[in-house]
């Protein structure tokens, strides 16, 4: 049977009681959609939304600390918030509507992590198991690793002192099947800007496949149109004709594991190269289009006859080539504007930065 939206079920009260000491009722579970949509807009609760059961258990919280205020100005803190997004990620989002086998991050990844877990405003699967494409571990030819991507606010430290976040404000993790990449938030909104396919993807996840939200993330996924623009065009073509060059030039070299050599020699070519080339080629005409991307593929099952090695090389080089003009022609008849507006962008970086200091000073 499917899961309700908004459906108090065992599993949220159990996770309630784990997080919060107590099981949540169908009406605090309710209410904390309209607390997150407060937070990430006027910040006053608007008293005639709110019955007296609301207000009681508002209430509620104010005495256990994790809210402030109410109509004359919300204050949540962090802790809390992030719970609320656990819960309404379980009320609000069917286990049967996520594509792909989603596994926790380990706990202690996130303990030797803090760009993971404290410094976290975003995290969420990508890759295959965002695109609906992931290939389980028991099958033979499972190439796949359970891909995450980050954007963290570091501590000032980083920003006044001689601190550097990672490697030029990437850090790239992998330890066993995990592949995880954080950005700093500042060089994670210039390569948004930029048109980055591997970053742009996170503004346009599935609900499931967000793993942490924050309030700045929030309204950095409420301004994801400000980075819609038809320069990246130039972006996914030049991935895209990488990928293909991949496909065949760089077949068994050492970044491969021992499996996906196996593959290559097997199917004559990268087979994963070539279904990211496809795929992204396909997103890009996409996006030229109507300004979004759609990350969780509706063609997942053809780029997974890619992926399987049931399309010759000849034949996903003819489909690229084709899909290389068809997206000539989506850029040359996009509607989007050129590029993004520069200045808008740069005060979302600056609002975001403000709403964690208020959480982190003013919340707590």
């Amino acid at each position: 049977m499917i899961q309700k939206r908004g459906q108090l079920t065992q599993r949220i009260k159990d996770k309630s009681k784990e997080l919060l000491g107590y099981e949540i009722g169908v009406t605090e579970l309710r209410l904390m959609p309209y607390i997150q949509y407060t937070m990430t807009n006027s910040q006053k609760i608007d008293i005639r939304h709110c019955n007296q059961d609301d207000r009681n258990i508002l209430q509620k919280w104010r005495e256990a600390g994790h809210i402030e205020g109410g109509a004359s100005g919300l204050q949540i803190t962090e802790e809390f918030w992030n719970i609320i997004c656990e819960i309404i990620r379980l009320g609000y989002v069917d286990p049967k509507d996520v594509k792909g086998e989603i596994i926790p991050i380990p706990k202690d990844i996130l303990r030797d992590n803090p760009c993971l877990s404290e410094w976290s405003i975003l995290t969420a699967y990508r890759g295959s198991i965002a695109h609906g494409m992931y290939v389980p571990k028991n099958d033979p030819n499972c190439i796949d690793d359970k891909d995450v991507i980050g954007i963290c606010i570091p501590p000032v430290d980083y920003y006044y002192g001689l601190l550097e976040f990672g490697s030029k404000g990437t850090k790239e993790i992998k330890i066993d099947e995990w592949d995880i990449v954080v950005f700093e938030f500042v060089k994670a909104l210039r390569l948004l800007k930029a048109g980055n396919p591997n970053i742009l993807n996170i503004l346009w996840l599935e609900p499931q496949h967000y793993i942490k939200i924050t309030p700045a993330g929030q309204l950095l996924l409420d301004n994801r149109d400000l980075f819609v623009a038809k320069h990246v065009y130039h972006s996914f073509v030049g991935y895209a004709r990488g990928q293909l060059h991949k496909m065949t030039h760089l077949a068994c070299k050492g970044y491969m594991g021992k499996k996906r050599k196996e593959l290559v020699k097997k199917f004559g070519y990268d087979v994963k190269n070539g279904a990211h080339c496809i795929r992204i080629l396909k997103m890009g005409i996409e996006f030229l289009g109507d300004g979004r991307l759609q990350v969780l593929r509706k063609d997942a099952g053809q780029l997974l006859e890619i992926k399987r090695g049931e399309w010759s090389l000849e034949k996903v080089k003819a489909e690229a080539a084709r899909l290389f003009a068809v997206a000539e022609t989506a850029y040359s008849l996009s509607k989007l504007p050129s590029i993004p507006d520069k200045e808008k962008i740069n005060k979302l970086c600056v609002n975001m930065a403000e709403i964690l200091l208020y959480h982190k000073y003013k919340a707590r």
